[in-house]
């Protein structure tokens, strides 16, 4: 048997061969295990940047939020208003008012639906000059049925102008127009009448006790009939001043009747509206356009706010529902979405602030005997409880500085201090609302519990040691000009032992003069609070207790003693003021709609 034999070389070649391929296998599995590496650590970074950008993106998103809550959506809450409103009269819808334009005419007339429309003009023409309201002596709107007619007379020179009008049922004008008097210099009246409306030929006349239908020409079949519509409407308006101030046999004196009907044609021909409003908001100024909003200012008289019209609406009121609802929902209409409300007018513009409107609700009184089912009317309401009231309660009770009291526009309540009279007007605006409580909107029984809440945190603001109420200063009682204020609001009890001591302090008190209670000398007597105080007297006289005889003395004392100064201040200029003196002569400016609530005294 052969051995084969083994060449070394061959050994050493295998040996080298084995070796590479075991650096191969090793190489490759290096490799895999670097792109395993590789792998994950690119699945990691992608799961990082995913992460990173879900992140990011919820930061992103959440930042963004937060800068809309911040710088975007309060910007467009301000223009947002919660409420519209749109009332519509039945029937007539023309009548004597201001859209804010400027212009010489003495009447204008427009249909209160349809803004839009031009309106017919009335001018008064000396010669060929017009003359404009101011260069007349003086001059008064009587009034008819406001929706059927009207009546407006005007002194110049020594001359005596009367316009009477009467709208029939196809909406045309019937005017009767008449010239009295002598001029000084002996030269013709030559005093003329023109009617112009836009789209129709403007007619002028003189002042022959003509006349004439407006548009269209007048015959003498015309005249017959016109006369009568224009004495059927004086006799309309006669029977509802009759029904307002007679009582069985009792008849109001001719003088005051004719007071009192100047009263309410002054405020109701104060009507005005705008077609473009501008707002001052927290963020923003900007203009609301083609929304009418009606307001009551009387002609040289500036609003200084909303809650200023307040007495002159409650004078209107009594025979107007209609135009009283559509100045008030004006006013209410401006809450937006921020919770804020208009009131305070600078330059024409309404100036947005937080809700805190406790006067407003004096106008939901005037509204006890109609259904008003209206949830705005709460919301308002809420906020002004919400704003009014700090954390300690009904012994922090502050005003904001942007709203009226009842006796003028009050500042914001001071650190560590309470108001008594806002507290007073929470608890009447709580009542007016427990009293609507069973309409739509209004919960009765929680406003119940807070007339309840306010009644018993009173006792906190009285001082037992001088029998009196005040403000909340520290913790302690303060009396001062509040101290009456619940009197003033009829907001006691009839038979309460503090009624009874303020009524006793009042008569005693030097500041209070036979027509009324005044703050200081400088502010006089207003008429506006002490109409508040003379209905609130008038109730108490008709209440069983021991305040009653002694109300009704000082409610008759004040009321005829009031009637009397704005009756003697009338018959001096022909005008209304709100305010008096100690000696009973007028105080601020001609044309005061506070003024005109001698028609409500008298209607008492």
């Amino acid at each position: 048997m052969t051995k084969s034999a083994v060449d070394p070389d061959d050994s050493k070649q295998n040996k080298s061969n084995n070796d590479a391929k075991t650096d191969m296998k090793a190489e490759k599995t290096t490799k895999t295990d670097e792109k395993k590496e590789s792998s994950l650590k690119m699945s990691k970074t992608l799961i990082a940047i995913i992460l990173g950008g879900f992140i990011f993106s919820l930061l992103a998103s959440y930042g963004w939020q937060k800068y809309r809550e911040i710088y975007v959506i309060p910007l467009e809450n301000e223009r947002i208003f919660q409420y519209g409103y749109h009332l519509a009269i039945i029937g007539r819808t023309i009548r004597n008012m201001e859209i804010g334009e400027s212009d010489d005419a003495v009447l204008k007339l427009y249909n209160i639906d349809k803004l839009q429309d031009a309106p017919l003009r009335f001018y008064i023409k000396d010669n060929e000059t017009t003359l404009t309201l101011d260069q007349f002596d003086f001059f008064e709107y009587g009034t008819a049925e406001l929706y059927k007619g009207g009546k407006f007379t005007f002194f110049y020179k020594n001359l005596q102008g009367v316009i009477e009008y009467a709208i029939n049922r196809f909406e045309d004008i019937v005017v009767s127009y008449s010239v009295t008097g002598t001029r000084l210099d002996g030269t013709p009246k030559n005093l003329f009448l023109t009617l112009t409306r836009e789209g129709s030929e403007s007619v002028t006349f003189s002042s022959d006790n003509a006349i004439y239908e407006f548009p269209g020409r007048t015959t003498e079949s015309d005249v017959v009939r016109d006369k009568v519509d224009i004495v059927e409407t004086k006799k309309e308006w006669e029977n509802r001043i009759n029904s307002v101030f007679s009582t069985g046999q009792q008849q109001l004196p001719k003088a005051y009747l004719e007071l009192v009907e100047a009263a309410y044609g002054f405020i109701a021909n104060s009507f005005h509206a705008r077609r473009n409003i501008g707002f001052i908001g927290v963020y923003q100024n900007f203009t609301r356009s083609f929304r009418d909003v009606f307001f009551i200012q009387p002609h040289n008289y500036t609003l200084t706010s909303l809650d200023e019209q307040l007495y002159g609406l409650i004078t209107l009121s009594k025979l107007d529902e209609e135009d009283t609802t559509r100045v008030v929902y004006a006013w209410m209409t401006t809450v937006n979405k921020l919770e804020y409300m208009g009131n305070i007018i600078k330059n024409e513009n309404i100036v947005l602030d937080k809700i805190q409107a406790p006067l407003l609700f004096q106008l939901l009184k005037q509204f006890y005997n109609y259904d008003i089912n209206d949830k705005i009317w709460n919301h308002i309401a809420e906020i002004t409880w919400k704003n009014s009231i700090g954390i300690k309660g009904l012994e922090d009770v502050k005003f904001l500085g942007s709203s009226r009291g009842i006796f003028g526009l009050e500042r914001a309540t001071a650190n560590g201090t309470s108001s008594f009279e806002l507290l007073c007007l929470l608890r009447d605006m709580a009542r007016s609302m427990e009293k609507h409580g069973d309409n739509e909107g209004f919960d009765g029984p929680k406003w119940a519990q807070r007339v309840l809440d306010i009644d018993a945190a009173m006792n906190k603001y009285w001082d037992n040691d001088t029998k009196r109420y005040g403000d909340l200063e520290n913790g302690k009682v303060k009396p001062g000009q509040s101290t009456y204020v619940p009197l003033i609001l009829g907001i006691l009890k009839p038979d309460s032992e503090n009624l009874k001591h303020l009524l006793q302090n009042l008569q005693q008190d030097p500041n209070f003069l036979p027509f009324g209670l005044q703050l200081s000398e400088e502010q006089g007597v207003q008429v506006g609070p002490n109409y508040l105080l003379i209905e609130s007297l008038k109730y108490y006289s008709g209440q069983s207790g021991p305040s009653q005889e002694l109300a009704h003395n000082m409610y008759s004392v004040l009321k005829n003693h009031l009637a009397a100064v704005i009756a003697r201040s009338y018959r001096a200029d022909r005008s209304f003021y709100g305010s008096f003196d100690k000696n009973m002569k007028p105080l601020g400016p001609k044309g005061h709609p506070d003024g005109t609530l001698i028609f409500r005294i008298m209607a008492a």
